[in-house]
């Protein structure tokens, strides 16, 4: 695992951002629809940075993305629902 950052980590703080900025939309529209969907690619480009830079990954670190990848698509989901 890269000796400066913990993937999971950084990842987790990310989506905990993201869920933040979508829950405030959803309740008070403070930020637009653009904005959580710029939000949402910007993190699946993080997280696939994330995967380069520890490539090549072992299968234990290939297990520590499932769930942040699956709280994407989650929110991907409440993005999607929120017309």
């Amino acid at each position: 695992m890269h000796e400066l950052f913990e993937t999971g980590d950084i990842a987790k703080v990310m989506l905990e951002e993201l869920a933040e900025k979508l829950w405030a939309y959803m309740q008070n529209n403070l930020i637009t629809k653009d904005e959580a969907s710029m939000e949402i690619e910007s993190l699946e480009k993080e997280i696939e940075t994330l995967k380069r830079l520890e490539s090549p990954l072992t299968q234990e670190e290939r297990i520590s993305y499932v769930p942040v990848e699956i709280a994407v698509r989650e929110l991907k989901k409440t993005y999607e629902n929120l017309s």
